[in-house]
Parts: structure tokens; C-alpha cells; sequence
């Protein structure tokens, strides 16, 4: 499995951000207070869910109060490509 994409709408300090083309082994840096943690922490909520308010966890909502939340997509799994989305409340049922 490869992330081969991440679209970020609003998470902590990103908002209407999009990486795509990542490499097998691809390195993120910067300075302090770059975003570097927080584009880890959206990795993790994408993949196993937002922190809850009760969560010790940050919740890292947009700090312009836009939407909350983005998309990755995922290439080499044994489905094909996958894309995973999640936002802000309650999704309808499929």
C-alpha cells in the first residue's frame, strides 16, 4: 500500500492544500511550527478516524473555521486504488 495523494480542505494550519505525486519514500521538513506534525496527525485521522471531543488527543480543526477534513488516496492495495474521504458530522449511510 502507497499514498500517492493527499488532499487536505482544512486541518489545523492547511487548508485547500494538495500533495500529489508522492514518492516511495517521501520526506517531509521544515522548521518548527511548519505543519509537519500536522500533516502526520491527518494521516491518522483519515485512516482511523477524528479524535473525539472528549479525546485527549488535539482535534486539529481549521483554524480559519472552514470544512474539516480531506481525502487520501491510496495506490498498490489489493482493491486497486483506493480513496479515502472524510469530513466534518454525520455521513449518510450508503
Amino acid at each position: 500500500m502507497k499514498i500517492s495523494s493527499i488532499s487536505i480542505l482544512g486541518y489545523g494550519k492547511w487548508s485547500n492544500v494538495e500533495f500529489n505525486q508522492l514518492a516511495d519514500f517521501q520526506l517531509i521538513y521544515g522548521g518548527n511550527e511548519a505543519g509537519k506534525s500536522t500533516i502526520m496527525a491527518f494521516i491518522h485521522s483519515i485512516l482511523f478516524g477524528f479524535p473525539t471531543k472528549q479525546s485527549t488527543i488535539p482535534r486539529m480543526e481549521p483554524k480559519n473555521k472552514g470544512p474539516y477534513g480531506g481525502k487520501i488516496t491510496l495506490t498498490e492495495t489489493k482493491l486497486g486504488t483506493v480513496t479515502i474521504e472524510r469530513l466534518r458530522g454525520k455521513q449518510p449511510v450508503m
